[in-house]
């Protein structure tokens, strides 16, 4: 951000956006990203698509003019407070951050459009339980008038487009001589998501796996599975043979379709009992894995000797998804597994036991 080196007559532009609140106090040292909220450090996003070379903001191929609205917006408070002035918003990004904060539009905007790959066959459909959230397919080019075309050819003059599209992996403080690399947020090669064949057991990356995981316990295993590699209680395959298994993955992606940004995304294909089925709600989570989180999970475990995810978890976490999808307002506070809460305390009491036990002997 500091290195823009805007000019003055750069600034007075940015003036007229509805962000130039949070721009300002961040040039001027006022606020870091650590105060910054998520859809704080969206509108940073935003601001960074600057392009000073011609007063415009880039997206795509695309340059828009800043447009000027809300200019009496000196501080940004909240997201809602923030686009409550506009009519029409769009969303690009279809993951939890998005659908999370479209929610939190509807009630302060007209229409919000969520733009999303995963929406291919041009149909565009009401999120269920709401009448001014629509899912669309991904933007096919925006003019300068603030229309946005979508890639089935309908259309929305847009006041605002907030990107939520996720996280680019990056890591500039590793050297690895082209032994690892980032090739649309693929890092590859590596087995199982973890090791890459050239350089393991000494480099091992943890948390990379995304979409419907379930992170501390992912970690926790892959973390388990890397300790018992190094400690050398497990012995990996050869780099040869690592290599063969990560070609032969991407080699199943391919067949299946799935596009390489989604290397990682191994949430998704699991069971999906109770699910509402050829909704515009199942087509937002559209299937683009090979292999189930608790799949993986469960084969970290078995190479480290571990017993696999409790039964009950893997229950409780679709009992979640499901509930979520029912009670989008109120499934945080609301949901009807208690008899898996119940299994979960007589789980905990029974390893409790067994610990004491273990001591006694």
């Amino acid at each position: 951000m500091k290195d823009l080196q805007l000019r003055d007559c750069h600034k007075d532009v940015l003036n007229k956006t509805p962000f130039w609140g949070i721009f300002e106090a961040i040039v001027e040292n006022r606020l870091t990203n650590a105060q910054c909220r998520k859809s704080d450090k969206m509108i940073i996003e935003i601001i960074e698509t600057y392009d000073p070379t011609n007063d415009k903001f880039r997206l795509g191929k695309t340059y828009l003019e800043a447009l000027r609205h809300g200019q009496d917006f000196r501080y940004i408070a909240t997201i809602t407070e923030f686009l409550s002035p506009f009519k029409v918003v769009i969303l690009i990004g279809s993951s939890s951050s998005a659908v999370d904060i479209c929610r939190d539009l509807s009630g302060a905007a007209k229409e919000v459009h969520i733009a999303s790959r995963s929406i291919t066959d041009g149909t565009i459909e009401k999120l269920p339980g709401y009448d001014n959230i629509w899912l669309c397919s991904m933007i096919e080019n925006a003019r300068g008038d603030g229309t946005v075309v979508f890639r089935d050819g309908s259309a929305v003059c847009a006041d605002v487009i907030l990107h939520c599209t996720g996280y680019k992996y990056h890591f500039p403080f590793l050297d690895m001589n082209g032994n690892v690399t980032v090739d649309d947020n693929r890092v590859g090669p590596l087995y199982k998501h973890i090791f890459p064949p050239l350089l393991a057991p000494s480099l091992s990356f943890v948390g990379l796996p995304w979409r419907r995981v379930l992170p501390l316990p992912l970690c926790e295993i892959q973390c388990k599975w890397i300790a018992c590699v190094l400690s050398g209680r497990v012995l990996l395959p050869s780099s040869d043979e690592m290599v063969a298994d990560v070609e032969a993955f991407y080699r199943t992606l391919d067949a299946s379709g799935i596009p390489k940004h989604y290397t990682h995304n191994i949430g998704d294909a699991l069971c999906t009992a109770g699910e509402p089925e050829n909704t515009a709600y199942s087509k937002f989570y559209a299937l683009n894995s090979v292999c189930s989180i608790f799949e993986y999970m469960d084969w970290l475990a078995s190479e480290c000797a571990c017993p696999p995810l409790e039964e009950w978890r893997k229950q409780m976490y679709a009992a979640t998804r499901r509930n979520r999808m029912l009670r989008s307002e109120t499934y945080r506070d609301e949901w009807d597994d208690q008899h898996l809460v119940a299994l979960a305390h007589e789980d905990f009491a029974e390893s409790s036991l067994n610990k004491r036990l273990v001591q006694k002997v």
